[in-house]
């Protein structure tokens, strides 16, 4: 009788792990696409600190009018003025990868580029690369 009791109870355990995970796995899908809607936008940068020094003003100088577009079908693009002088433009592919907590970027110049996504807001987002951190506002 003692083994019957345990075993339902062992039961209703794994039920209520398995809502809890039903649960997790589908608010989890719903933030994904929130967090992609805030991260779709065309940013500047605000700001550009390397070794823990602002390095803003010769990031704005080395690529002026820098400009990032991330768009909902995964593609984005770089422009800016190479030393104020040559145009360039890179375009790519984006991912979140690591349950939305970095943000891959593909393309032929970079190859691949890992960002750890700092903080995210409405109009700014903040993502980190080894001792580089920028800080992007929406234009």
């Amino acid at each position: 009788m003692f083994k019957t009791h345990h075993h339902n109870n062992s039961n209703s355990m794994r039920n209520i792990a398995f809502i809890l995970l039903t649960i997790a796995a589908f608010s989890s899908g719903c933030t994904k696409e929130k967090f992609i809607k805030k991260l779709v936008g065309t940013y500047t940068v605000n700001s550009y600190i390397k070794d823990s020094k602002d390095q803003t003003n010769e990031f704005k100088a080395e690529k002026q009018d820098f400009t990032l577009t991330i768009d909902e079908n995964n593609n984005f693009t770089e422009t800016y003025l190479l030393n104020g002088l040559v145009y360039q433009k890179i375009t790519g592919e984006w991912q979140l990868i690591n349950s939305s907590k970095d943000l891959q970027m593909v393309d032929a110049v970079n190859k691949v580029r890992m960002f750890n996504i700092v903080k995210m807001a409405d109009k700014s987002m903040t993502l980190a690369k080894g001792n580089e951190e920028y800080q992007f506002i929406e234009k």
